[in-house]
């Protein structure tokens, strides 16, 4: 009897709730309004003709920052975590949550190339389960929803293990041989027992990006994995020994399989201060060309200085050496992250970096990249939020053997209006604007998208 009374004819009536029921389709429909058009020719990047068995790892498809998940190389079709709040004081929970995002994304120009632009309408289906075991409904929470705080020495407490996969469903109106069937599966766990803390995570995923390495649309496949274990020495100090595994293969260009060991000693030198020294060492192999092997030194610090504000920094030095001819190098490394609560309805974060990795274009490159990226949400009303972020990123490629040094700067700018119209379900708004400004040419490019997304999780 009350599915069409007063309440609910006035729910259906309101603004915001026909905003989000009507502006997906409007846009969906763009997406098929010039189906059966004969579809542009996708250019090619200059040097696509390297040999297809070159392996390597493509830098430049990194790990997506956590303050907005934004990268170079980002894909639309990337699926955003929705997370129902949790209930205070029920611990130890097991959580079934499937979930589901549509979005429409109109893209002037889907290959990022300096001309011949294509444009097109992208319709993105990702239905996906996540499951899991959480010692604390606040880690649960903060993990799930891939927003982790700065600090760089503590991991948070508690027990957990949590399985995710993702299925990724991108459909071009134009341009239907870009369509693609990707995958995203994440599993990860950690356990205390005593002083000793172990845990570890696997990553695997499919996707179809752009990627302004190689300055072009390419398939990427991609598997990361992580075992860590942490001993409590003393009621102030810890060591932690960490080994990680990432394979990337950018199809038709250079894949490679990195292998990595860190130990560091952490102090808590107050309770908000904590601070670690260690060194690493590892191992890129590059299948068509020069191997390169790396060692670390690094220190980090993480202050917490109070429920609204934590920043945490980790810098030092990589020392990379190649088997070949392309010499050797000793690059500053830093990670800055930080988390702001100015208010209880706004939050900033902020990440800048420097780090050193190989180019997928060319098998003896490798990049040094340096940048930030800013992050704001402010809550306009109940359920309204209003999302502005921005960044800025240099990439400096080394000449390799007998080759140019190219220099990328990179711009986004992105703001966005986030409606929570249920605690199951979001949808957002969002518009960006990016450059890439390169000495090589064909790398530079102007980029313009607009996306209407609708999440849902239950």
């Amino acid at each position: 009897a009350d599915k069409w009374g007063p309440a609910a004819i006035a729910t259906f009536l309101n603004p915001p709730f026909l905003a989000v029921k009507w502006a997906m389709p409007l846009v969906l429909a763009g997406a098929f309004l010039s189906a059966g058009a004969e579809e542009p020719v996708r250019p090619e990047p200059d040097g696509a003709a390297v040999a297809t068995d070159l392996s390597g790892e493509a830098l430049m498809v990194a790990e997506p920052l956590p303050a907005g998940d934004v990268s170079v190389t980002e894909s639309v079709g990337d699926p955003v975590s929705l997370i129902e709040p949790g209930v205070a004081g029920r611990h130890g929970r097991w959580r079934f949550a499937p979930h589901f995002d549509v979005t429409g994304t109109f893209d002037d120009n889907i290959f990022i190339q300096s001309k011949d632009e294509v444009a097109d309408y992208i319709l993105t289906l990702a239905p996906g389960v996540a499951f899991g075991f959480w010692d604390e409904e606040d880690e649960r929470e903060r993990y799930l929803s891939r927003q982790h705080g700065a600090s760089v020495v503590g991991r948070g407490d508690g027990r957990f293990l949590m399985m995710d996969y993702t299925a990724i469903l991108m459909g071009f109106d134009r341009t239907s041989s870009q369509n693609a069937f990707d995958h995203d599966a994440r599993f990860a766990w950690r356990w205390n027992v005593g002083r000793l803390t172990l845990g570890g995570s696997i990553h695997a995923e499919s996707k179809s990006e752009t990627n302004a390495d190689v300055g072009g649309r390419i398939r990427r496949k991609t598997l990361a994995a992580e075992v860590s274990a942490g001993y409590q020495l003393t009621a102030k100090t810890a060591l932690e020994i960490a080994l990680f595994n990432t394979w990337n293969d950018p199809e038709d260009f250079v894949r490679t399989t990195e292998w990595r060991g860190e130990a560091s000693l952490n102090y808590a030198a107050t309770p908000l201060v904590k601070l670690a020294f260690g060194v690493g060492a590892g191992r890129v192999d590059v299948e068509g060309g020069d191997d390169r092997t790396f060692g670390q030194v690094f220190a980090a610090a993480a202050y917490s200085m109070s429920e609204k504000l934590e920043v945490g920094l980790r810098g030092g030095v990589d020392f990379r050496q190649s088997d070949g001819l392309s010499g050797d190098a000793a690059s500053p490394i830093f990670e800055l992250r930080a988390t702001w609560l100015p208010a209880v309805e706004t939050r900033i974060g902020l990440e800048a970096f420097r780090r050193v990795g190989t180019s997928a274009f060319r098998a003896d490159q490798d990049i040094q990249l340096t940048g930030f990226v800013l992050t704001s949400q402010r809550e306009l009303r109940a359920g309204f939020h209003l999302l502005l972020d921005g960044g800025y990123q240099v990439s400096e490629y080394s000449a390799g053997d007998g080759g140019d040094e190219r220099t990328d700067r990179y711009f986004f700018l992105r703001p966005g209006v986030l409606y929570n119209f249920a605690h199951w379900g979001n949808a957002r708004v969002t518009y960006t604007h990016r450059i890439n400004d390169s000495n090589r040419g064909a790398s530079s490019f102007d980029n313009n998208q607009i996306s209407v997304q609708v999440s849902l999780i239950y």
